[in-house]
Order: C-alpha cells, then structure tokens, then sequence
C-alpha cells in the first residue's frame, strides 16, 4: 500500500485518514440505532439499496469505480454484494463496468505521472514482479493477471501495467475480458445468499476462502507458478546471501530501526482496540466482531504493515481449531450467528482478541529483542492475560454477554467471569502462548522493527544494481 516518501504528503495522508476515522465513529454512535436497523438482516440491506430506484446500478458502479482507485475495501465485498442486489448477471455486468472504469483512470494516472508517482502507492516488489511477467509473456501477462487477482491485486495491475508498453485499447479489452471469470464466480455467490446459505454457496464459499488464502500467500505463490517471477526473486535472494555474508561482523554494531509512524500506529491500535471493545455495548456483538475481523484487513494495508495479515491468518487458524474443539460450550443469552453449527461471535472474538493483543504486545518487542525467546514469551504472557481477565469482566459484567450453556460452571474468583469447565478456563489461558509460538515457529515478521540499519542500506544497494 502507498509508502508517500515525502514527509509532508504523510503528514496530510495521516491528518485525512484521522479525520475520516474520527468522522466515522462519531455517525456510528449518532445513527447508531439507524445502523441497526439497515443491518438487522441482509433483506433491509437489499432495500436500503433499492430504495434508490433506477439511480442503485449506477451508484454501485460508481462505488466499485471509487474502489478501484482507493483500493482500500476489498473488491470481494463490492462483487458479492452486487450478485445479492442485482443477481448474478446483472451484478457480473455491473462489477466489469466500474471495475473497468476505474482501472482506466488508475492506467491513465500512472502513464500521466510515471514510475515514481506509481511507486509512492504500489511497493516495488509488486511493480517488478509484474514487469519480469510482462516482459516475457506480452499481453497474454495481463489477461492473466486480471483473470488471477488473488495473485495480482486489481489496483497493482493497473499501475503495473501504465508503465509497459501497451495500447490503451488493448488494456481495456484485457481487463474487461480477464476480469469476467472472478467477477461472475463472485456474483454467482452474492446471488446464491439472496436465497439462503445453500449447498452451492457454501461450495462456493469454500473456492472464495481458498481465493482469500491465495491472496495472502501471493508473493510466494507468483514464485512457485511463474517462472520468470521464480528466476528473478532466486537473482534477489542471491544478491541477499552475498550482502550479509559481507556484513556478518558489523552484526554486534547493527540497531534496529522502528516504523516511521511507530508513535502515531500505537495511539491508533489502541484507540482500534477501544472502539471495537466500546461498540459490544452499543450494538449486536457478533456483527461488531465480524466487522473488526475484516476492517482489520484494510487498516493493515493502509497503515503499511501487510506482514500482519499472516499474524491474523494465524490468529484465525488458532480460533477455528478452538471453536471445533470446544463448540458445544457455547450458547448466548443473545441470538448470534451461526455456521456449520459453529457460533460465530465467539469464533471471531478469539480471532480478533489474540491478533489485537500480539498487535500491541509488538510494539513492545523491542525492549527485549537481543534477550532471547523466553523472556519475550513472558513478556507476551503479560500482555495477555491481564486483557483477557479484563475483557471478559467487561463482557460479562458491563455489556450482559453471558454464556448460558457454562453457567453453571464456577467462574473466576478475582472477577466472577469466565463460567465454564476448568478444561475450558485452562484452555483460554493457554490460546495466547499457543498462538505466540505458532507465530514464532513460523518466523513471523514484527513490522514495528526492520531490518537494521546497515543490512538495509547495503541490501537496497544491491538490488537496484540487479
């Protein structure tokens, strides 16, 4: 996502996305109970929209244009919704047209303005990728990108591709074209949950998720299945190997640079967290995880830590194994959202809870970086348990969210919380550290640190040689 070089433009950047935050949460808790009622059921939302009358299509069109330039809200969301609005055909026919539209503005834009208003938005990697893959397959690299976004976002291509030599005519009949095969699979879905969760949707729900899991290994991917993206990252992980065999004894020398927005990331993690903690009590629990679950992609993106998406993907994996595990301990005082007999609040509050306490517990790490594995478990350890105890008093005791089917089960003595077997109160302890080592076995990367300072610059040297 954009890396604005110039500190003024991330000054104003900051300053727009603040105010844009600060407006949102202040509607949300004016028209709170306005909120509620458009997103009582999927049926009010199809006649929220339709109450627009002939103005709904060209106002979807305009959404998935706006979309497409800003490519912050995922395209997913904008498909599926047009099938459930409009049905499959005509929510396909909707979603090529401003996808199109808006990708010849962004084509337009990046050919006006060049390679280096291209990589203020889109990260380098994703430009060069698209580059080697053009060079070698021509126009047939851009048909297949289109009709593979999991691999090539939408917004990258169209950047990618106002730098190669390409006819404009041509750039819009392949985007056209490419885009049909995952738009219509897209609104076929939307269509279907206009008519309930039916064995096609869920089928279809299955190819969506395994789309979803493509799109966060996608670097890794485009090196397993293109060979020409596979031979230049082996020339990147060459030059790699050979810069930090040449700098091995400068390591006891080497600090570790933070996050240029370090500061103002950690006020709106916590203020993230608060929010979502704030809004159980205002409205429908299982909707408001739901909701954070997936803002939390674009929050991500926007504020330029994309590498912890892999730490929410981790979270999630950690939360699902639980809920298959322990899902006949779960029934509500409230009436959540179920799948596959699964409740879906506390799926997504444990995917949530785990992801937001790493978040915060990360920008920490470094006070124990060079200490070693075990005291940076501990130090995690104290993160998460406080907040645990303290979420579920607040749950419990403040926003009325009782598990029914644990109550008769003794709860925690310090807070009166947390009813259920001591197999399940073990269990809720131990989640967090699960999670950690999951993270740690797997190398995450903590994106509050880069790499040091020297290594860095010895490294962008190198590749701008290759």
């Amino acid at each position: 996502m954009a890396i604005f070089k110039n500190k003024g433009q991330n000054s104003l950047v900051k300053d727009i996305c603040g105010i844009l935050i600060l407006a949102i949460i202040i509607l949300a808790f004016v028209y709170h109970n306005e909120i509620k009622y458009v997103y009582s059921s999927p049926e009010e939302i199809k006649q929220f929209i339709e109450g627009f009358g002939a103005l709904a299509p060209i106002i979807f069109i305009l959404l998935q244009v706006f979309k497409v330039i800003f490519f912050i809200i995922p395209t997913t969301i904008f498909a599926v919704a047009g099938g459930y609005l409009f049905g499959p055909f005509l929510g396909t026919i909707y979603s090529l047209i401003g996808i199109t539209i808006g990708s010849c503005i962004v084509f337009y834009a990046s050919r006006r303005f060049g390679r280096p208003f291209a990589e203020k938005v889109i990260s380098s990697q994703e430009l060069r990728h698209f580059d080697v893959f053009f060079k070698k397959r021509g126009k047939s690299a851009l048909f297949i990108a289109r009709a593979t976004p999991e691999l090539f976002p939408t917004d990258v291509v169209s950047f990618a591709a106002g730098l190669v030599k390409i006819r404009f005519k041509d750039f819009i009949l392949l985007t056209f074209l490419g885009s049909i095969p995952n738009m219509l699979l897209l609104n076929l879905f939307g269509g279907q949950l206009s008519q309930g969760l039916s064995p096609i949707a869920l089928g279809i729900l299955v190819v969506l998720g395994l789309i979803i899991l493509g799109y966060l290994f996608r670097h890794r991917l485009r090196v397993l299945l293109i060979k020409e993206i596979k031979e230049y990252e082996e020339g990147i992980k060459g030059i790699k190997k050979k810069s930090i065999k040449g700098i091995k004894t400068l390591k006891g020398d080497m600090s570790y640079e933070f996050h240029k927005w370090k500061r103002q990331i950690l006020i709106a993690d916590k203020i993230f967290t608060i929010v979502v903690i704030l809004f159980l009590g205002i409205y429908r629990q299982d909707y408001v995880v739901i909701a954070a679950y997936f803002l939390l992609m674009p929050y991500l993106v926007l504020t330029q830590r994309s590498s912890l998406l892999y730490h929410l993907l981790a979270a999630s994996l950690v939360a699902i194994a639980w809920m298959l595990i322990a899902k006949k301990q779960y029934g509500y005082n409230h009436e959540f959202l179920t799948l596959f007999g699964i409740n879906l609040y506390p799926l997504f509050a444990w995917a949530v809870g785990l992801f937001l306490i790493y978040v915060l517990y990360s920008h920490y790490e470094h006070i124990l970086k060079e200490e070693g594995f075990l005291k940076q478990f501990l130090l995690f350890i104290a993160f998460y348990i406080p907040l645990l105890i303290a979420v579920e008093a607040i749950a419990y005791h403040v926003f009325n969210i009782h598990n029914v089917a644990a109550a008769a089960f003794p709860g925690l003595p310090i807070c009166n919380c947390l009813h259920a077997p001591r197999w399940v109160q073990l269990a809720y302890f131990a989640m967090g550290p699960i999670f950690f080592l999951l993270c740690y076995f797997l190398k995450l990367e903590n994106p509050h640190l880069s790499r040091p300072k020297v290594l860095a610059q010895k490294l962008n040297s190198d590749k701008a040689c290759l």
